[in-house]
């Protein structure tokens, strides 16, 4: 279930930055620190 989230969240944000690639630029580093933060 938590899979089908995440492939489905990191879907949208691809094609999110499809359409708005420096927004979405901001967006993915702050999505990283997130990842960061989670894991460690």
């Amino acid at each position: 279930m938590v899979t089908n989230l995440r492939n489905f969240r990191n879907k949208l944000i691809h094609e999110l930055k499809e359409v708005f690639p420096h927004e979405m630029d901001k967006y993915a580093s702050l999505n990283k620190i997130e990842d960061l933060i989670k894991n460690n």
